[in-house]
């Protein structure tokens, strides 16, 4: 696998401006898909980072829309 097809806890972080500790944190809790090196690190592919994206994207969209339908 190519360094470019997989991140780290801490590029996850800065591509979504939280903390490391978050990133782990959304691991553990299944909503984004880890795996481990053989160090133990946790690597995240990037297509399961674009998924997650997407899945979030969707619920910020979800969550404004009644706000939005109540300002009319």
């Amino acid at each position: 696998m190519a360094r470019d097809q997989f991140f780290l806890a801490s590029d996850v972080a800065r591509m979504f401006g939280v903390s490391a500790s978050t990133v782990r944190f959304w691991a553990d809790s299944g909503d984004l898909r880890a795996a481990r090196s053989p160090g133990g690190w946790r690597i995240f592919q990037r297509e399961a980072v674009e998924e997650f994206r997407e899945r979030r994207a969707a619920r910020q969209r979800r969550s404004t829309a009644p706000a939005l339908r109540e300002e009319k």
